[in-house]
């Protein structure tokens, strides 16, 4: 007889929350759960209410789970590193459960050869490699050491300095405020304001960050509109560095790529401003191109978008299009074909490359 293994969520903290992982962990009795019924609810959903804990905690004792799974991952429920513990015999309190000893599954690493630490200089909860340091998942301590701070990440090594996250993609040029949607003023510093200082701001809250006039920080995220490129209006250094930082009016900000980790490393870029259709056979193939900020997995028929130019060759020309954020694409050829290359590029060189085959 087949045995159905059914999953309960216990617990989610948002990255970029100022809750400690801990505290919210060792609450007693249910939160943000109203209806008693999240832990049995898909895991996106779950997500999207934000931070929460389960009364099914209260019960380890007497549970019906033999395992806990502590993974770190989208806003979609995408896993990006997971280690599963065996819980026969512990309590609920982190140091009783999540040790080493009772790892019985990792998406990463030697689990004989992994070290788990708790309340560790910067890090609640580190998961590292014992034999070359290599922490694969880690956990921070609240309240955040930066504004905007992300929560969870992976990997890095104990010992490299607690840094901000760097802005990954460089300037992706100067935005029109009124194109975007969600735009929010998040932080003023005229004497200190960055691209850097802003990307964490907006950390877990936009897709992009503006700096603008120097000295203001606003979060926002690519519409309906593609992200239009104003180069004049955008001319201010920041405070302390080369960067620049919006210019004279604050209807224009310089805009930076907020890297969430939605997508999994090496799978490209997620703005996109050039693309490539190259298919070998013939040169008088022709492609439409739609997409949408949503991940494929959500969007639905009316979230993709088409572009101002209907019609490309997939003739391997590289076409540039207006900068846009890219969740999901859907490519559409005038005939059949047998296989073709499409090449995606982002800024500052980005590029992935993805071979179609019917």
């Amino acid at each position: 007889m087949a045995t159905t293994v059914v999953y309960s969520t216990l617990m989610v903290l948002l990255a970029g929350s100022d809750r400690d992982f801990e505290d919210l962990w060792n609450v007693t009795g249910a939160e943000n759960d109203p209806s008693a019924n999240k832990h049995s609810l898909p895991i996106s959903d779950v997500i999207a209410g934000g931070n929460f804990r389960s009364g099914l905690v209260d019960t380890w004792g007497s549970s019906t789970f033999e395992t806990v799974s502590v993974s770190g991952m989208n806003k979609v429920g995408d896993v990006f590193f997971e280690v599963e513990y065996n819980i026969s015999g512990t309590f609920p309190f982190l140091s009783s459960w999540m040790t080493q000893t009772n790892i019985v599954y990792s998406t990463h690493g030697v689990i004989t050869d992994m070290s788990v630490t708790l309340s560790d200089s910067n890090y609640r909860v580190l998961v590292e490699q014992q034999s070359t340091g290599t922490a694969w998942f880690t956990i921070t301590f609240g309240p955040l050491s930066y504004p905007g701070m992300p929560r969870m990440f992976a990997a890095r090594r104990k010992n490299v300095p607690f840094v901000p996250p760097v802005v990954l993609d460089g300037n992706l040029g100067c935005a029109l405020l009124t194109d975007l949607v969600n735009t929010t003023l998040m932080l003023t510093d005229s004497a200190n304001m960055s691209p850097t200082m802003c990307t964490n701001t907006c950390w877990g809250i936009s897709a992009l960050a503006l700096t603008v006039t120097a000295q203001h920080c606003y979060c926002g995220d690519i519409g309906s509109v593609p992200l239009s490129e104003n180069p004049s209006q955008c001319y201010y250094p920041c405070p302390n560095t080369q960067e620049i930082c919006g210019g004279l009016t604050s209807d224009y900000g310089s805009a930076y790529h907020v890297d969430e980790g939605d997508i999994a490393p090496n799978v490209g870029p997620h703005f996109i401003n050039r693309v490539s259709v190259n298919d070998e056979i013939s040169s008088t193939v022709t492609f439409i191109f739609r997409y949408s900020n949503i991940a494929c997995a959500l969007a639905t028929p009316t979230d993709f978008r088409s572009l101002q130019q209907q019609t490309f060759y997939a003739a391997g020309t590289v076409y540039e299009i207006p900068l846009i954020q890219m969740g999901c694409i859907i490519i559409s050829l005038s005939t059949p074909v047998s296989d073709v290359l499409v090449t995606l590029g982002g800024p500052r060189g980005k590029v992935a490359r993805i071979t179609l085959t019917p």
